[in-house]
């Protein structure tokens, strides 16, 4: 039986690390972040929510492949929160794939539909806050790896 302090050893006797108060900060804003829109597009599927004539000409014209597209860009960003969340060192490159899928959609939309007439102003300002959260989330994450805490 070993003498060392619980708080310093896991379940399964290897060493465990401290989790950075940031590191539960992104795990709370991503929690809250993917469960939110989740219920927003069961919300749309199920027509409970109102649409603008701009954002429902946006959304007839969604296709399978954006659907796809965004189901995976959702599980990616659940995927890269658990990452992070156990501190391990992939969580970088998904994140980095989930920033450039956003920025690539994001694009894609703002030039082939009538997204920022389907958004307005202020949800074009909440995408781009968003994009520079997940930007400022992925350098965040690269840092704890330059300093070892992500394995």
């Amino acid at each position: 039986m070993s003498d060392a302090p619980t708080d310093a050893v896991g379940l399964t006797g290897m060493a465990t690390k401290r989790r950075p108060v940031g590191v539960w900060i992104v795990s709370v804003y991503f929690a809250l972040s993917i469960t939110g829109t989740v219920i927003s597009l069961a919300e749309l599927l199920a027509g409970e929510l109102t649409l603008t004539r701009a954002q429902q000409d946006y959304f007839e014209t969604l296709g399978p492949t954006d659907y796809i597209g965004g189901a995976t860009t959702l599980l990616l960003s659940s995927w890269a929160a658990v990452e992070l969340f156990r501190l391990r060192a992939r969580a970088v490159r998904i994140l980095f794939v989930v920033l450039v899928l956003n920025v690539g959609a994001s694009l894609y939309h703002l030039l082939a539909t009538n997204w920022s007439d389907a958004l307005g102003m202020t949800g074009l300002a909440s995408v781009t806050a968003g994009l520079s959260v997940l930007a400022i989330i992925l350098v965040y994450a690269w840092t704890l790896e330059r300093r070892g805490v992500l394995a």
